[in-house]
């Protein structure tokens, strides 16, 4: 998945009631690796969404969902 895949994916999910809590994050970790973190609200719980991207062309090495509430 590409990161314009992920953000149409968000913005999917943006169009179904899924709401986005607080910023998303985002930090280089090193050469060519990006940590994403991101919040969101879907029908009442709140998931966190960590995504670990490499490469040029950023493809998503690992991502991990966990429930908050």
């Amino acid at each position: 998945m590409s990161i314009e895949q992920w953000a149409t994916g968000v913005e999917a999910l943006r169009g179904r009631g899924v709401e986005l809590c607080g910023e998303v994050t985002s930090c280089e970790v090193g050469p060519h690796l990006h940590l994403t973190d991101t919040v969101l609200e879907a029908a009442g719980r709140t998931f966190r969404i960590v995504t670990l991207w490499s490469g040029e062309n950023p493809r998503i090495l690992h991502q991990q969902w966990s429930a908050l509430s």
